[in-house]
């Protein structure tokens, strides 16, 4: 997984205080610019924010709209209990020019989460993501490579954190 573009980050801001961090994303099928010629079709799909995922998640619509061949299967450990899941390669478009190539993705229902896509800990963890809640509203940023630790705790004056 590397990104397609060496600088990009976007902020997110919401008009209230949200539970859940959601975006709107673009998904293809694996594509290299650099070695394909073409482009490929980006279709858009509703993405929930979940660090508790490992791994990109996508839901039966996303595999049936792409028409993704499955490349493997694996067994996968969620609250629902162990399943098996398959495997597909995809390419992951955050807003803002905020790309990801050959990302691997397992299917799985996440009808309860009201979304097609889960962004996990495999492209959370390529950057630096923050979440902030001032004035009730929420804002999400991301940006990627990693620049800078965030710490509160040092912002704040208060010492070592």
């Amino acid at each position: 997984m590397s990104p397609e573009t060496n600088h990009s980050a976007f902020t997110i801001k919401f008009s209230s205080a949200v539970a859940v961090l959601e975006t709107e994303i673009g998904i293809s099928k694996p594509y290299d610019p650099d070695s394909e010629d073409g482009t490929p079709t980006i279709t858009s799909f509703r993405a929930v924010w979940d660090t508790g995922a490992s791994c990109c998640v996508i839901s039966q619509k996303v595999v049936d709209s792409l028409k993704l061949p499955q490349i493997d299967s694996i067994v996968t450990h969620t609250a629902n209990g162990t399943r098996l899941s398959g495997v597909y390669l995809i390419n992951v478009y955050l807003p803002n020019k905020v790309s990801f190539s050959a990302v691997r993705a397992i299917d799985a229902d996440i009808d309860a989460f009201s979304a097609d896509v889960l962004i996990g800990m495999d492209i959370i963890g390529k950057g630096d993501f923050a979440v902030t809640h001032k004035n009730k509203t929420t804002c999400m940023t991301f940006q990627i490579p990693s620049r800078r630790h965030i710490d509160f705790v040092k912002d704040m004056g208060k010492g070592k954190s």
